[in-house]
């Protein structure tokens, strides 16, 4: 996948969502008319087509941008060959029916993704949900556990079925109600997660103030805007110094921010 056919993914996605609102309005108005002769009640379809319309507009907004970003591509190629290898990593969420969380190269070709698997009976019971992190050529590069009891804990493993370490959400009294840790395989403490309250800008942080990742919306350079229209795209930046398993950690903010969160 790339850049171009995310968007019309998401335009396609925009499109149907309009459609269906319209029949709300339309059982409204045939309902109306039929049986309850009440014109007062045509005013609940307003909310319904302008959601619609609305859609509409999106749709042809982000079909626009996906041709011109069509366009930038065809004469440039890619350099990287594979998902840690770019510093820095751009982050869209697809709200699909299966939703999934898409990374892309600053050149706008897929990196990899981020899904989650088929609830088994015995997750539901546990409370627990499943991801696997795939790369470009769909190979799985890590997978993840989230148990979400006393507080949000999501285990880590790389490619090689070896546990990497966990990310912990905890709550702790005071008016930082919410502390974010990673914890690395062996259970020594690795980072502090950092964020601010109103905007996303999460700071992944060692206990030497050296920095494993960080995650920012709102900042993207302008160099990449002519693959990446929406300046407010989400930017993973990752340290290029650290090794796989650190990377799958950090990744793991990434499932907190679009699948718990959000």
């Amino acid at each position: 996948m790339k850049i171009y056919e995310y968007y019309r993914d998401s335009a396609n996605l925009t499109l149907n969502g309009g459609l269906l609102a319209l029949f709300p309005a339309m059982f409204i108005v045939l309902g109306n008319i039929l049986i309850l002769h009440q014109k007062i009640l045509m005013l609940l379809c307003i909310p319904f087509i302008v959601y619609s319309v609305l859609s509409y507009q999106l749709y042809r907004n982000k079909t626009r941008d996906g041709k011109s970003i069509k366009k930038n591509m065809l004469s440039k190629g890619t350099s990287y060959p594979h998902l840690f290898c770019s510093q820095h990593l751009l982050v869209l969420f697809l709200p699909a029916i299966t939703p999934s969380v898409k990374l892309f190269y600053p050149d706008g070709n897929l990196a990899g993704e981020i899904s989650p698997i088929s609830r088994k009976l015995s997750d539901f019971m546990n409370s627990t949900r499943r991801y696997i992190l795939t790369d470009q050529n769909s190979s799985v590069r890590g997978s993840y556990r989230v148990k979400n009891n006393n507080s949000l804990v999501i285990e880590v493993w790389n490619e090689m079925g070896e546990y990497a370490g966990k990310y912990q959400k905890r709550k702790r009294p005071g008016f930082k109600k919410v502390k974010k840790e990673l914890f690395e395989g062996n259970g020594c403490f690795l980072a502090e997660i950092k964020g601010a309250a109103f905007f996303m800008d999460e700071q992944i942080i060692m206990p030497d103030n050296e920095s494993i990742g960080r995650l920012r919306r709102g900042w993207m350079p302008v160099e990449w805007s002519s693959i990446f229209p929406d300046s407010n795209t989400p930017v993973l930046t990752l340290n290029p110094n650290k090794n796989s398993n650190i990377n799958l950690l950090a990744i793991s903010v990434l499932i907190n921010e679009f699948f718990i969160e959000r």
